[in-house]
Formats: structure tokens, sequence, C-alpha cells
């Protein structure tokens, strides 16, 4: 990429900061898009789940199913060196029972 190129992408970066402080769902999910793609910012895997998880309390379901895939792989991969992760009765285990309680609180 171009240098010219490369700052007008950055502008582009923060007007989606702009609009999805603002409440655009839009803004939201194209910067989540970009943290978990690492384009343009630095890959960040927390706050494309942050974004996902704002998109998703406006009722946007496939936001949603994206946001809970990343907090199981998540989750699984950080129990892969530790014991079975204890399950709750509704079949998820309890950290990423805790971490949606933690979104959606």
């Amino acid at each position: 990429m171009q240098q010219k190129d490369y700052g007008a992408a950055k502008r582009a970066v923060e007007v989606f900061m702009l609009g999805a402080d603002c409440g655009s769902s839009a803004c939201q999910k194209k910067l989540a898009d970009l943290y978990l793609n690492g384009i343009v910012v630095q890959k960040n895997k927390d706050n494309a789940i942050k974004w996902l998880a704002e998109v998703a309390k406006s009722g946007d379901v496939e936001s949603e199913i994206k946001m809970l895939e990343l907090l199981q792989s998540d989750d699984e991969s950080q129990h892969d060196e530790e014991k079975v992760p204890e399950k709750k009765a509704d079949g998820l285990n309890s950290n990423l029972a805790d971490k949606l309680a933690a979104i959606f609180s």
C-alpha cells in the first residue's frame, strides 16, 4: 500500500471509530472486522469481540454468533493446557458464561 493510501486508510479507521462511538452498527461491525483481521489496525481479538458485542446488543444475530465463536475458541484455547472446564447446567463452561454475563450486563 502506498503511503498516501495508508493515510487514507488510517483516516477511515478514525471515521469508523467516531461512528462506532456514536452507536453506528455498521461502523461497529467494520471495526470488529478490521481488528479481527489486523487490517490497518493491529490485530486485536479483544477489540473485535468488544465491537461485535455492541452490534449484538442491537439484535444483529450474525454478529452475536461470530462473537460467541470467538469467545468459545478463546476459552477453549485457554483450557487446552488446563483441566476440563466446569460445565454449567446450560452446557456452557463457567468461564464463557461469565464472559457473556459481563458483556451483556
